[in-house]
């Protein structure tokens, strides 16, 4: 027997579940955090998860979505290549800890971004035609104020 993945959607929230069961909180766990650039690195891993994360856009559609904002470190370079709007975020390291420190959360950013950028299968990178956003001294808001504009034109232009 494998994984059963699945997805449960409650309004605009996507909720993972493995074998029917919550795992969302388990996911952004620091167990997960410190293994998962070794498991992202097992490209029978990344073949088997590609259908499911891909398979999100029609779990939007089902539940009368017009599309579907996903996080992760390979969305907008492999997951989805071709998606009308790709943002690549980021920010240096020792913000990026404090940020995490800040939601009760560790990891070892410096490291996994160092496998993650080095992994022959789909490496951590900024995809061409991604806007890419610095957000070390952003705020949330900011960060979000730069991300409207582009979404808003790409709805009005539709």
């Amino acid at each position: 027997a494998g994984l059963r993945l699945k997805t449960r959607v409650a309004g605009h929230e996507a909720i993972i579940m493995i074998n029917g069961r919550d795992v969302g909180a388990e996911i952004r766990s620091r167990e997960v955090n410190d293994a998962v650039s070794h498991y992202a690195a097992i490209s029978e891993v990344r073949a088997a998860l590609l259908a499911y994360q891909r398979g999100q856009a029609g779990v939007a559609r089902q539940h009368g979505c017009r599309g579907l904002v996903m996080e992760g470190r390979d969305i907008g370079s492999v997951i989805f290549p071709d998606a009308g709007l790709r943002f690549f975020l980021h920010a240096d390291p020792a913000e990026r800890a404090r940020r995490r420190a800040g939601q009760g959360q560790q990891d070892q950013i410096t490291e996994r971004d160092r496998l993650d950028s080095q992994r022959q299968a789909a490496p951590l990178t900024c995809p061409p035609g991604a806007i890419a956003i610095d957000s070390t001294h952003l705020t949330l808001a900011q960060v979000v104020e730069r991300m409207a504009a582009p979404i808003a034109q790409k709805l009005s232009a539709a």
